[in-house]
């Protein structure tokens, strides 16, 4: 008996095995084109997100206002002062940056989490002059605005002086968050009562700042507020 051909002169079988096999190459092809779509879909999300992190640092780091880590997806590596040391050792000298905080990106894929240490914003600071960092650790929201004692004016991190001079604008600090702010003595002013932190709501004066109880050797310091006004040793005290 002999085989049905088609007008190719191919049987019906091996028609039927030729488009089975191609059925198969096909789905391949799609699958693999699939796997790659997706593959390339997974490392994009995943590049952006880790760029959104390194710039949301970034920000947090370099700006220079009352900033809350929760804007920016950030939270601290550890309690109390968050505060790190780095050496890097060379040939004849280690080097340490006893002044470097670390944290904590909050992303959607703990396998893309980013961690970071920033060191405090270095100001090129003269005699009279202190760089102030006030932390808002406690579990609420505080609002509150800067007032400068006489002989006393707050200036940002290019060393310009604030408009106005002698006060900042109020702003609620969220738990957590931190402002940065200058301020020179112009000689007549008072270091221990060099500006007062007031509360927007009722005006009062809720603390006047003694920068001798903050500010170290070279004129930072480190306000930390939790229900009080706490130096770094008290704070990391308690945690």
């Amino acid at each position: 008996m002999k085989k049905n051909k088609n007008k190719k002169g191919f049987t019906l079988v091996e028609v039927i095995v030729a488009v089975a096999v191609f059925g198969i190459i096909t789905t391949g092809f799609i699958t693999a084109a699939r796997y790659c779509y997706t593959a390339q879909t997974h490392a994009n999300r995943d590049l952006k997100e880790t760029n959104q992190q390194a710039t949301n640092l970034e920000h947090f780091s370099n700006y220079n206002t009352v900033i809350d880590p929760g804007e920016y997806n950030l939270e601290f590596m550890e309690s109390g002062t968050n505060k790190w040391t780095i050496s890097y050792p060379f040939a004849t000298k280690t080097v340490k940056n006893d002044k470097v905080y670390g944290y904590i990106s909050q992303t959607t894929d703990e396998t893309f989490q980013m961690g970071y240490f920033s060191p405090i914003e270095r100001v090129n600071l003269e005699s009279g002059e202190y760089w102030i960092n006030i932390y808002n650790i406690g579990s609420a929201q505080v609002n509150w605005y800067l007032q400068a004692s006489s002989g006393f004016q707050f200036f940002n991190n290019q060393k310009d002086v604030t408009v106005p001079p002698t006060s900042t604008g109020q702003r609620i600090w969220e738990p957590g968050a931190v402002r940065k702010i200058g301020v020179k003595n112009s000689g007549t002013g008072d270091v221990v009562a060099a500006f007062d932190i007031v509360d927007y709501n009722s005006g009062s004066v809720i603390q006047t700042i003694d920068l001798t109880r903050y500010a170290d050797s070279e004129g930072y310091c480190n306000i930390y507020y939790n229900g009080s006004f706490l130096t770094e040793d008290e704070v990391d005290a308690l945690s």
